[in-house]
Parts: structure tokens; sequence; C-alpha cells
């Protein structure tokens, strides 16, 4: 009985501290959220846009974190259990990824996306997840889950979803630097990494080796475009560089494999 007396005030004493900071966390972490809303990345490239997307993660995580905190402090006098103080936080974690989805439809400029729901939830579920591991106010049936390898299991599933949330940012990221690194070359069509800033427009674009009555091509591979029956086909290469002072002249190396010239 002495043990459970002590173990009780050991786990309230932290969790009286953590309520009286938590409604001006969540304040701040609403602010935050806001920001998400109004406040314009620096360029609208694809890795900034990556960038922007990923902060739901971390942001919705911390959300998750102090809601916890304060359904705790209205669970425990009305003995709700520590589980179903997880349960209601992912759940306010939702209502608030959709809603600040849904405000962006009467928001100018801004544009709601489903996908920024699903990373606001794993975000929440992340961090929810991984302090469940670790929280001694669960019942027996649910610490089951704080033992190895269920932790493990746990912490690293946890991981791997935010390690996928990141991937875009790290593509574009090295797509951005395999772009620069081959200045002034706009594309050469060798990579995939040369094909993300090129978008095909009535046409489709393939990377195949050079026709064999190709004799002057450059590469190893090329570009084939197929026009389609439409207004202003081709192929257009996203964000090049803004800087050309230096240079005179743009080169463009073209085949076709029709037997006589066709007229654009």
């Amino acid at each position: 009985m002495v043990w459970r007396k002590e173990d009780k005030e050991t786990v309230n004493g932290p969790c009286l501290q953590a309520g009286q900071y938590g409604l001006p966390g969540f304040l701040v972490l609403l602010l935050g959220l806001l920001t998400l809303l109004w406040i314009p990345v620096p360029s609208h490239t694809f890795l900034w846009k990556a960038v922007n997307n990923f902060c739901h993660v971390p942001l919705f995580a911390g959300v998750a974190i102090v809601l916890v905190h304060l359904i705790r402090q209205l669970g425990e006098p009305r003995g709700w259990s520590a589980a179903s103080h997880y349960a209601v936080a992912l759940a306010g974690v939702v209502v608030l990824g959709a809603g600040s989805e849904g405000i962006q439809f009467y928001t100018p400029g801004r544009y709601p996306d489903v996908s920024d729901v699903l990373l606001d939830i794993v975000g929440g579920l992340c961090a929810l997840g991984v302090g469940a591991t670790a929280d001694p106010r669960l019942s027996e049936r649910w610490r089951r889950w704080q033992v190895a390898p269920r932790k493990h299991v746990v912490r690293i599933v946890s991981g791997g979803l935010v390690l996928a949330a990141l991937s875009p940012v790290i593509i574009w990221a090295y797509a951005t630097w395999h772009r620069d690194h081959q200045f002034p070359i706009l594309c050469q069509f060798s990579s995939v990494w040369d094909m993300r800033f090129v978008q095909a427009i009535g046409s489709d674009l393939s990377i195949v080796s050079p026709p064999s009555g190709w004799t002057r091509s450059s590469g190893e591979t090329v570009g084939r475009i197929v026009f389609h029956p439409t207004n202003y086909p081709g192929i257009r290469i996203n964000e090049p560089s803004p800087d050309w002072r230096g240079y005179e002249r743009f080169s463009l190396e073209i085949y076709s494999e029709w037997p006589t010239p066709q007229p654009l």
C-alpha cells in the first residue's frame, strides 16, 4: 500500500505541473497551426512545398502531446481510463486537422488537401504511440506494449512513418541539388532526377536510347516525345535557374523520326 501511494504521488506530480502549462502551450501550438494557413512559404518551389507539408507532422505531434495533458486534467477526476485520454487526444488531432483544411476553403490563395490531414494524423499518432510506451498510468492491458520487443516495434513503426513523411523533402532536396549541380544544362534526359522538373503537356515523354539515325546525339539517352492532336502540345521545364548572365545562346538538339520535314 505504501508503494502504491508513493507511486501515485510520483505519477500525479508531473501531471499537475503539466496541467498548469497545458492551456498556454495549446494556444501557442494553435498559433503555430494558423501560420500554416496564412503565412506564405519563402518561395513556391517543389522543395519548399514539400518542407511546408512535412511541417504538419511535428506540429500536430506537439498538438497531440498538449491535448493528452489537457484531457488528463479533465479525465482523471472523472475516472476516465488513461487509454481513453490517448483516444480522445487522437480524435482531437483529427478534428483540428480536418478543421484547419476546411478553413482553407474560405482562405484566398489556399487550397485544402486531404494529404495534409493524413500528415496531421501521422504526427499525432506517432507522438501518442511513443508516449504510450512510457506512460505508467496505462492499465496492465496496455502496459504490454511498454515491454520489449513490443515497445520497440511501436517506436520503429512511428519512426518509419515520420521518415516516410520526410521522404518527399529528401527527394526534392537531392533533385534540386542535382539540377543546380549540372547548370547550365537544363535537362539532358539522363536520369529520373532530370525528369523531376520536366512536365509533359499534351504529349508522352520517356527516356530512351538515341535512334540509330541520330548520329549527332551528345548523350547515351534522349527524351522521346510523342505529341497528341491537341492545342499546343509540348514539354515544360519547371523551376529553371533565373540567372543566365554570361550566356548568349540556347542550344537544343532535336531529331525527327519522320522521313520528311514536318510543319510545326
